[in-house]
């Protein structure tokens, strides 16, 4: 079997696995914009406002459904224009879908700064300790104009983030304060992201004296209200909230369904129906694979396709010495006892 390496190459790019907090700060990443990818961003779109609306998303998913790019992309499309990975993420849905890139144009206008994104990544340990780091870590990737840094807020952050430990209603206090310092500096708003939530969650389900579940819920919660400079919070997980729970009581059980009840529960997934599985897994299957211009690919695969072509139909002449029915369905000359099959794809004629 003859390789096909020296004519096609793959988009390394496209094979390497997210990692949103390290992506979010390496500049532009290849993206396939899917259609569900489309369908959240519509969502999304609909919440840039300052009016009261849920503005909490729960994206849940098997692991490889995109998920964490999708994380990733909506990251870059809300952060600051000037940006490389902004300027890309925004010409590529422009390309997408213009009516749905012009809506977040409009929504992001007159704050170049965008939004200040905060992303996690889950880990075993209380989500308020790894969500205080994350906070601090984007204020001050934010405010980078000195003249204008609102020092005392970043101070109480860099302090609430050293000793790891902070009440649910202050942290929503510090959450409150950072998106009127957002406002204040040319900002649109607060994009908290967070990804592998299970493994929060996980650990949350081990330790029966953790409250940070009601952090998710107290979060969602002010996300909601009405504000200048809106609060979107985004997880990304691979099942719902109560299938973390299982080893609790079934009261609290209830409880994180009450919680997960707070957000916007988006399956995830590539397809929704099987039979456009093939579809929409063609622009996944094309975009990574490059083809060599010195070594075009096509005259090998139109040989092949011959080869093929070829050896069916002598198999089909073989069996059409019984029944010629056999052939009813395909293309076929019948001349001096051999089988013509024309090719549709490149319209030779392959005599046997």
């Amino acid at each position: 079997m003859m390789s096909l390496t020296p004519y096609i190459q793959v988009n390394t790019r496209y094979t390497r696995s997210i990692h949103i907090e390290r992506d979010s700060e390496t500049g532009s990443q290849p993206y396939i914009l899917t259609s569900r990818a489309m369908q959240v961003l519509a969502r999304v779109a609909d919440t840039l406002d300052s009016e009261p609306k849920p503005r909490s998303f729960a994206l849940i998913g098997p692991y490889g459904s995109g998920k964490s790019a999708f994380g990733l992309f909506l990251a870059q499309l809300l952060g600051n224009e000037e940006t490389e990975g902004s300027q890309h993420a925004r010409n590529l849905l422009a390309v997408a879908m213009p009516t749905l890139a012009k809506n977040y144009t409009d929504s992001l206008a007159n704050t170049p700064k965008g939004y200040c994104i905060v992303t996690m990544t889950g880990s075993p340990e209380p989500l308020a300790r790894s969500l205080l780091r994350a906070i601090n870590g984007a204020a001050e990737r934010f405010f980078t104009d000195k003249k204008h840094r609102p020092t005392a807020l970043l101070q109480q952050l860099e302090a609430a983030a050293a000793s790891g430990k902070c009440k649910i209603v202050r942290l929503v206090e510090l959450i409150a304060e950072l998106q009127e310092a957002i406002l204040n500096n040319q900002g649109a708003g607060l994009l908290i992201i967070i990804d592998e939530l299970g493994k929060f969650l996980e650990y949350e389900a081990r330790h029966r004296d953790a409250t940070d579940i009601y952090l998710l819920q107290a979060i969602a919660e002010h996300g909601l209200r009405g504000q200048e400079a809106p609060l979107h919070l985004v997880v990304l997980l691979h099942q719902s909230f109560e299938q973390y729970a299982q080893t609790l009581g079934e009261q609290l059980r209830n409880e994180w369904k009450k919680v997960q009840g707070r957000f916007e529960t988006i399956p995830y997934r590539l397809y929704r129906k099987p039979s456009t599985d093939a579809a929409a897994a063609l622009p996944l299957i094309r975009f990574p694979i490059k083809s060599n211009e010195t070594k075009p690919i096509a005259p090998i695969v139109a040989r092949r396709h011959a080869i093929w072509s070829v050896a069916t139909c002598r198999s089909m002449a073989r069996k059409a010495a019984t029944s010629r029915r056999t052939l009813q369905n395909y293309p076929r000359i019948w001349m001096r006892e051999k089988l013509i099959m024309v090719n549709p794809a490149f319209g030779h004629k392959i005599s046997i």
